[in-house]
């Protein structure tokens, strides 16, 4: 399978749901092996933090919040090499989902040919734990993934396979903690089609879609392609985080399969 990157630039306009500011992100094409550089620096591990329940990007000035969702799309589409330009604290939450990303990316996917992707190819069990979640990894010849939940209703659980239900993934609108909410904030959810439960407000598709998106966008921080089956239950950004640190540090000296 060949690296990819985008044939020409594109930018997307929208605002903030933590800062409220307006944020413009531009996209431009990158040679092979460049990865995913964001305002001038690679995107790495060692650059992740987990804040305010979402994934934050740490580069040499500032912190971007809420990657996930695009890095997400890049997955799904298999983009392995991307400079972006972002003017603002974190990336536009548009709708909650990553719809608006992948509408303008889809079509401009391109092969970098003879260049072949990077793999890791999980050659053992390896379980990720995680007070009452996990997230297990067995051997498979190509990426399969398992997500299983029981919130918000916790009498009935959900579960989604990763297979040609791709667009109600990248539709399903991520859910918002209360406390982090003002009243004006409450009110344009309301317009996204948001609806209060309980310590959140939860928007359109299963809850469990969103947390498999989640759970895709931290496996991207690896940028490289995946020979395994996952199977998450009750997985979050700390579980996701952790797995990637592990699979990182699993990988060093070059090794490409463990």
């Amino acid at each position: 399978m060949f690296q990819k990157t985008i044939k020409k630039e594109v930018i997307f306009r929208g605002e903030g749901i933590y800062f409220k500011d307006k944020i413009l992100v531009k996209c431009y094409p990158a040679k092979a092996d460049s990865g995913i550089i964001i305002n001038n620096q690679k995107l790495s591990i060692d650059k992740i933090t987990n804040e305010n329940h979402t994934t934050v990007f740490n580069n040499q000035e500032n912190k971007i919040f809420l990657i996930e969702h695009f890095l997400a799309v890049l997955f799904l589409l298999g983009i392995d090499n991307l400079i972006v330009e972002i003017f603002g604290k974190e990336f536009p939450f548009f709708d909650g989902s990553g719809k608006d990303y992948y509408l303008k990316l889809k079509d401009l996917v391109v092969d970098l040919v003879p260049h072949k992707k990077e793999k890791i190819e999980i050659k053992k069990s390896l379980l990720i734990f995680d007070n009452n979640s996990f997230i297990l990894l067995l051997p498979n010849k190509e990426f399969s993934c398992l997500v299983i939940t029981n919130f918000p209703h916790y009498l009935f659980w959900q579960i989604c396979k990763l297979n040609n239900n791709f667009l109600d993934i990248i539709s399903s609108q991520t859910p918002i903690p209360t406390k982090i909410l003002k009243e004006e904030d409450r009110e344009f959810l309301r317009s996204l089609g948001y609806f209060p439960y309980q310590n959140w407000f939860l928007g359109n598709g299963k809850f469990v879609y969103h947390k498999m998106f989640d759970l895709l966008g931290n496996l991207k921080i690896l940028n490289k392609d995946l020979k395994t089956k996952i199977i998450a239950f009750r997985p979050s950004h700390q579980l996701n985080l952790k797995l990637v640190k592990k699979l990182v540090d699993l990988s060093k000296g070059g090794k490409n399969g463990y």
